[in-house]
């Protein structure tokens, strides 16, 4: 799916135009546009990054690759961003998605497989007309994209921090031997299996 927001003096003036809509307002001076590709198709990953925005092919494959590191790689006109969101509950665990983005002057593209929170956040912010900090230019709108990602993180480092000290509370109180030899301590094998 293709989400696209455009904006014109720090205002919405657009949201969700089609393919030959974008290609119109692509290059008109003043204007700063996102377009977000949310569980793309190859078609739309091929007309969005290929052909509207006609990126380096290897900056595509990166893109389309799933990566566990991330990675920035500087281009003439663009800035390529490898970046992952995280994902932490009592059922799955630990996990991290990828978030690509690539960062112009007047153009942010991200590029994801997954939902995201932060990205619907940032998507939420831009509709509701909290768009003025937003939209004065791309740079800002991936630094709102990337501090949402970090606050993410933060009930994730307070569940690890409260298994860390569990399992620690737990080895000094039976020993760490004891307590790891017999699995009696949830909270050493709790940490051990993340």
């Amino acid at each position: 799916m293709i989400h696209s927001f455009v904006f014109s003096e720090g205002k919405l003036a657009a949201q969700d135009l089609d393919l030959d809509a974008l290609k119109l307002v692509r290059f008109d001076k003043g204007l700063i546009i996102w377009v977000d590709l949310d569980h793309p198709t190859e078609e739309e990953t091929k007309q969005v990054l290929g052909d509207l925005f006609q990126f380096h092919p290897l900056a595509i494959e990166d893109c389309v690759a799933v990566s566990s590191l991330p990675k920035l790689e500087d281009y003439d006109d663009y800035e390529f961003m490898v970046m992952h969101a995280v994902d932490f509950n009592r059922q799955d665990k630990f996990r991290t998605t990828e978030l690509d983005l690539f960062l112009g002057k007047d153009f942010l593209v991200t590029y994801h497989t997954e939902d995201l929170r932060s990205v619907r956040a940032a998507m939420e912010r831009c509709s509701n007309k909290q768009t003025v900090q937003i939209a004065r230019g791309p740079d800002r709108l991936a630094h709102t994209l990337l501090d949402l990602m970090v606050d993410n993180y933060q009930p994730m480092i307070s569940e690890l921090g409260r298994n860390w000290m569990k399992s620690r509370i737990c080895c000094w109180v039976k020993g760490t031997r004891g307590c790891r030899a017999n699995k009696s301590c949830n909270g050493c094998w709790s940490i051990g299996r993340m």
